[in-house]
Order: structure tokens, then sequence, then C-alpha cells
């Protein structure tokens, strides 16, 4: 009876959500009530730490209190906050020496790329830059039923040691309770439909900052969705922007939410004037990307290649051959690919990355 009750209540579940349009906007991470005195700091053990946070359209947190209240009323997103709140966006752009114009957003901008550009260059003399990406549905703050993303960047920060400058990038990834979004199957549309545009639209927004660092060799590290920012910092989707003239970039994919296929996009680099090497480390038993949620499958019906592509970081189908087949012929002999088996438990959590018995040896790609 109980069994029939449950099967009763999960179809008309399923009925409802199918049946409305959904409004992603309401499951926005916002990101407005950081410790703004943590925006650059140096934590217990000496490593040096630049918090950048960045909205679901692509645009930078100013350095300015923000309740979190106000923000999802605007949907999460900052330019509907500043046209609802004229006073303190005047305040905002006055602080950075702005003033209102038709395109004030932009200038904010570029006024507070300038300003990350100017910490990570006075902190990273003689240090490595190692920038940190975390992925779908992680909050910075107010825990809720997922890791902190802060909390991952620690278990980075800690393995790697004093002479690195961490830049962690905080972003719109959307956040819906796990249960919830089995249903309707919530969790897997939010993520093609939101969270992987807005993963897109951060990693633009990136680009120009890594542009300017006056560095010559940068790391990325990401995990699952991350790996979209990366790959859209890195690779010029639009075909229109400069990217890292003269730099080495290292980019570290664990448990990538991706497809071997977006590195097609690889050849992608403006002339080439940059070098790009390629760590991914993937867990065949990773039910996340495997989209294996057990006893709820038939709440889903779905597999790797459904609702945003997740193959690569499980091998779905030999995606690990087939990527190394794919990069055989695009990358320079300056250029390296490292592939590491970090399969083991059904696990997708970064601290299951993070403790894993090969993650010093994915880290020592950083001094290859």
């Amino acid at each position: 009876m109980k069994q029939k009750t449950f099967l009763i209540i999960t179809f008309l579940f399923l009925v409802c959500f199918n049946g409305v349009a959904q409004d992603w906007d309401r499951f926005a991470v916002v990101l407005g009530e950081k410790n703004l005195n943590d925006t650059v700091e140096e934590k217990d053990n000496n490593c040096r730490v630049v918090s950048i946070r960045i909205d679901g359209e692509g645009n930078y947190y100013p350095n300015f209190y923000i309740s979190d209240r106000s923000l999802k009323k605007s949907k999460g997103k900052l330019s509907k906050w500043y046209n609802s709140h004229p006073i303190q966006y005047k305040e905002i752009l006055k602080s950075y020496s702005l003033k209102p114009a038709w395109n004030s957003i932009d200038k904010l901008n570029k006024a507070i790329a300038k300003n990350y550009k100017a910490s990570i260059d006075s902190l990273s003399e003689n240090r490595v830059v190692v920038f940190l990406i975390h992925g779908y549905r992680k909050q910075m703050y107010k825990k809720k039923d997922n890791s902190l993303s802060m909390v991952d960047n620690d278990l980075v920060e800690a393995e790697l040691g004093t002479d690195k400058v961490f830049v962690e990038v905080y972003w719109d990834s959307k956040h819906i309770r796990a249960f919830k979004g089995l249903f309707g199957k919530r969790g897997l549309k939010m993520m093609k439909a939101s969270a992987i545009p807005n993963a897109k639209k951060v990693g633009l927004r990136l680009r120009s900052l890594v542009n300017a660092l006056n560095k010559t060799e940068l790391v990325i590290i990401s995990h699952s969705l991350g790996s979209v920012v990366s790959n859209a910092l890195t690779f010029d989707y639009k075909h229109n922007s400069k990217l890292m003239d003269g730099k080495h970039i290292k980019t570290i994919h664990l448990g990538p939410a991706i497809g071997y296929e977006d590195f097609d996009r690889v050849n992608l680099r403006g002339n080439g004037a940059y070098h790009l090497s390629v760590c991914v480390g993937y867990n065949v038993n990773d039910w996340v990307l495997l989209k294996d949620f057990g006893r709820f499958n038939f709440l889903t019906k779905s597999n790797p290649t459904t609702f945003g592509d997740t193959s690569l970081g499980c091998n779905f189908n030999s995606q690990i051959d087939k990527l190394k087949k794919q990069l055989a012929n695009k990358l320079s002999p300056k250029e390296k690919l490292l592939t590491k088996d970090m399969s083991g438990e059904r696990n997708h959590l970064f601290s299951y990355y993070a403790r894993h018995s090969s993650f010093k040896d994915v880290l020592n790609f950083i001094d290859q």
C-alpha cells in the first residue's frame, strides 16, 4: 500500500513539473554577502588567495555588500539589482571612480577586473597562479545539501603549499536540492538550460583578466561543470576574442562534466600563440556523471550524453581513448596530455578526487 501511494505521489509530481515552464532564475546561487575583507587574503597556511565572484550573466560582483534576499528578488542578476537599486548603484560606481552611463556595467566590470589584476600581480611575484573553479550546484557559503566550494578549495590549497597564488572563482552554478532535482528531471534540465550557459559566460568574462595578468604560466583546476568554464576561457567559442598570447596554460579537469568533443575547439586559439596542456582525472563509477540515480532512474531515464554531455569524466563509451586520439595531432610538442584513472567509489564530490591516491600525481602535472 505504501509503495502504491509513493508511486501515485511521484506520478503527480512528474505531471506537475513537466507541464509547467521552469523559472531557473529562482535557483540562482547568489554571492552578495561574502565577507569583503576576504576578497584578498593570506590564510593561516600562508596561502595567498584572491576571491572572484561572478553572476549568471557574467558580471563581476563589486566590493559592496548586497543582501542575498534582495539579489534573489532580482533573480540573481546584478544588472537587474542595479536597476532596482539606483542609489546603491551610484554609490558602487562612485567607489570605482565611475559615473552613471549607458555602458556603466561594462565599465564597472573592467574596473573590477583591473583591481583583481593588480591584486593577483602584486601577490604572484615568483609564484605560480592557480585558478580554482567549482562545478554545478555549489554554494560558496550557507551550506545546504552539498559541500561548500570554499571548503573544497581549501583541500587543493593545503596540498599545493605556499608557493602559489590561488584565484578562487565563485559563480552562479545554480542550486536545487538533490532529491527535488529528480522530479520532472529538474536538476538535469536546469543544468543544460541554465548552468551550462552561465558557465560559458563566466569563462568568457575571465578571459580578459587572464590575458592581462603579468604571468607567462597559469594553472586552471576545475571540477565537474567547472570544466565548461575552463574551456570557455581557453578556447575561442565565438571566434572573436583575443586569447592568451605568449602564455602556457595548464588545465586540470577533475571529474569533468563535458564530452571529449568539447576539445574540438582546442585549435580555436587565435593565432595559436599560447600553449595549452591538459590533464583529465576521471572516475568510471562517478554516478553523477553517469546520471545513474539507482532506484530513482525511472524518474530521469537519462545517460551521460543527455541533458548536457558528461561522458568524459566517467569515461563513458571509451571517451578517454577518443580524447587521446583527438588531441594527438592538435597539441604541439611543448604541450602535454595526461589522463589519470581516479576510479573507485561511486562518488562525484570534489573531496573524493582530492583524497584519491592519484591526486598528488595530478597536481604534479603543474610542474611538468
